[in-house]
């Protein structure tokens, strides 16, 4: 698998435009305690900057294509270990590409040589519920929620008072 690191390709304009509009106020935010996320549609979600996006690929892609995803993301955790193939519709697929807008300490993207041709999907040496959440409390420790679902009646939450207290919701 080639990698290619391009660097010096947004602009600070771009890297300002995309940054305003990450930070704006709509309705494709995901915004949690750990998480924030906005995902345009690309060609169907109205007043995002993807002219801006479009620039950036194309000065790095020279083939014609469709974007699929499209996201902004920060987090206070790291994905888990994942692929990034879409429906697994491997005709269809081209790149990957991750754009830095800016990050706060050491960060990275470790690509490794193995192959996987299915569906989207994050692999583990265990299985992790879907509803396990980790929710920062007032001092920034994330605290383990196996079941997000039950915040509905905090009574069940198997944590203790002292966290209960320090939990930010």
């Amino acid at each position: 698998m080639a990698v290619n690191i391009f660097e010096n390709i947004v602009s600070t304009k771009q890297q300002k435009t995309l940054l305003q509009y990450y930070e704006q106020q709509d309705d494709v935010i995901d915004s949690r305690p750990d998480v924030f996320s906005k995902t345009p549609i690309w060609d169907k979600t109205k007043n995002w900057p993807q002219h801006t996006l479009k620039e950036i690929l194309d000065s790095v892609l020279d083939v014609q294509y469709e974007a699929e995803t499209v996201l902004f993301y920060s987090s206070l955790t790291s994905f888990r270990l994942h692929v990034d193939s879409g429906e697994g519709n491997q005709s269809k697929l081209y790149k990957n590409i991750l754009i830095p807008l800016w990050f706060d300490g050491p960060a990275s993207t470790i690509i490794f040589k193995n192959k996987y041709y299915g569906a989207s999907t994050r692999f583990g040496h265990s299985n992790v519920s879907p509803f396990t959440y980790n929710i920062p409390d007032k001092q920034g420790k994330m605290v383990a929620i196996e079941d997000i679902r039950e915040l509905k009646d905090i009574s069940t939450l198997n944590i203790t008072q002292e966290q209960l207290d320090d939990l930010i919701l």
